[in-house]
């Protein structure tokens, strides 16, 4: 499968099946209703980076796209509960699948996540705090660590 590049790295989009497993996973660790909402409602959120890079500019980053994932599985509801608990998981899930890993204490990214689904925080703030709270661990070409 080709993936779109984003500055000069291929961008690859966490898959659906991956999501549900974590998911389901999260509700198993911590307590909630089982269930879907609207799957509709995950793959159009799982589909808004590729809108992005449509539509979007080369100033893209993947901190665009990670965030954008995050945003909108949090706002969009698509599971009966635990949606912001799996919103945090598709975003560590979107940067580590390219190259990146969220470095946040448990409380700060917890104060965040209900701030962004509380409306209290935007996008663009979120975006800049998932960019300001990553690290590079090396994965630039789909074929594994830098050498």
């Amino acid at each position: 499968m080709d993936h779109p590049s984003i500055q000069g790295r291929p961008y690859v989009n966490p898959p659906l099946q991956a999501v549900l497993d974590l998911h389901g996973e999260l509700l198993l660790e911590h307590g909630g209703a089982p269930g879907m909402r609207d799957l509709g409602a995950l793959e159009a959120s799982l589909a808004r980076p590729y809108q992005l890079i449509a539509y979007g500019d080369d100033r893209l980053t993947i901190f665009d796209l990670a965030a954008a994932v995050c945003v909108s599985v949090c706002r969009n509801h698509p599971f009966v509960d635990g949606n912001k608990r799996a919103a945090f998981v598709a975003l560590g899930l979107c940067l580590g699948l390219n190259g990146f890993e969220l470095d946040a204490a448990e409380r700060e990214a917890a104060d965040i996540i209900l701030a962004l689904a509380a409306g209290r925080l935007g996008e663009e703030a979120f975006r800049d705090w998932v960019a300001d709270h990553c690290y590079d661990i090396g994965f630039h070409d789909m074929g594994g660590p830098e050498s």
